[in-house]
C-alpha cells in the first residue's frame, strides 16, 4: 500500500536535498496574445535552470538520499533517454556511487558522452525501442 504524502514528508525532502539542488525562480507569465481563460495569475517555475535542466533532480536526489547508505555501493540504474537519466546520473555522482543509464539504441552519441563526462555514469544502449510494449502471444 502506498504511503500518503504529508506536509512533513515534503519538508523533510526539502531539507534533505537543499544543498544539492537549486532554488529555481518563479516568474509571472505575461500574456503574449490573449489572457488564458480562468487563469488570472499564472506563474512559471523555471526549472530549466535546475542543476540538470529539469525538475527531476529533486526527485532523483531525494530518492537516493532516502536509501540506506549501505546499499549505495550497488549503484543506481535507470532506463531513460532524457532528463531522468541525467538526474539519476547526477544523483549517483553526488553520492559517489556507480550509475548505469540504459539509453534507447538510437540515442545520439553526444548525449551518451554528456552522461559520461558530466557525471561519470555508464550509459548502456538498450536493444529495444523505448516506449514499445512487448506483448506475448494471445
Amino acid at each position: 500500500m502506498a504511503e500518503s504524502l504529508t506536509l512533513a514528508a515534503v519538508k523533510a525532502a526539502q531539507s534533505r536535498i537543499a544543498s544539492h539542488v537549486r532554488q529555481t525562480p518563479l516568474m509571472p507569465a505575461i500574456d503574449l496574445k490573449q489572457p488564458i481563460p480562468g487563469c488570472a495569475h499564472l506563474w512559471l517555475k523555471l526549472d530549466c535552470l535546475q542543476v540538470t535542466g529539469s525538475f527531476k533532480a529533486r526527485g532523483a536526489v531525494n530518492k537516493l538520499l532516502t536509501l540506506p547508505p549501505d546499499t549505495w555501493p550497488r549503484g543506481v540504474i535507470t532506463a531513460s533517454g532524457g532528463n531522468h537519466g541525467l538526474t539519476v546520473a547526477y544523483a549517483g555522482w553526488l553520492a559517489q556511487v556507480p550509475a548505469t543509464i540504459y539509453l534507447p539504441h538510437n540515442t545520439p552519441a553526444a548525449k551518451a558522452a554528456k552522461l559520461r563526462c558530466g557525471s561519470g555514469a555508464q550509459p548502456s544502449f538498450a536493444k529495444v525501442r523505448f516506449g514499445m510494449m512487448l506483448i506475448g502471444p494471445p
